[in-house]
């Protein structure tokens, strides 16, 4: 299936790295693939096809990769257009199936929003993915997310 945009997170861009950029270390003579797919990779973000919102970018600061980020920095693309879908997201996934969690660990709804929107930029992956879908278009999320019953108030 061909998708029109590709919505990455933070976490599978740096293991995306990790990945090839250790199988290189192991045979020098696959520098080309992985610089290769860098470019590759620069050029899909450069069009539009891959989206880094600025929230993952903000993500990416101990990312140890600067070239990667210097080449990618003015397409980022900014989400404040889309706090509110955030807000409303949020409203409607989270703080109502976690009321029993905030009440027993006495810890209000705004603080853990504050928080969880300063640090994690999933909703925002969501809100502009959902958006994005409402225009038309054939959207896929990669993530790294693995589905976790801990005791939060945002479970991924």
């Amino acid at each position: 299936m061909r998708f029109d945009h590709i919505v990455i997170d933070a976490s599978s861009l740096i293991n995306f790295f990790k990945y090839y950029h250790s199988f290189y270390l192991i045979n020098k003579s696959d520098k080309i693939i992985f610089e290769g797919l860098f470019e590759f990779l620069i050029e899909k973000i450069k069009n539009r096809e891959i989206i880094i919102l600025d929230k993952v970018f903000d993500e990416l600061k101990y990312f140890k990769y600067n070239q990667f980020k210097k080449a990618i920095k003015e397409y980022v693309i900014k989400t404040l257009s889309i706090f509110d879908k955030v807000q409303e997201l949020t409203d409607k996934y989270y703080i109502k199936g976690n009321e029993k969690f905030l009440n027993d660990n006495k810890v209000t709804i705004s603080e853990e929003i504050d928080k969880f929107e300063n640090k994690y930029a999933d909703m925002y992956l969501i809100a502009y993915a959902t958006q994005l879908k409402e225009q038309g278009n054939d959207i896929l999320i990669i993530s790294e997310e693995t589905f976790s019953k801990d005791n939060k108030l945002f479970p991924k």
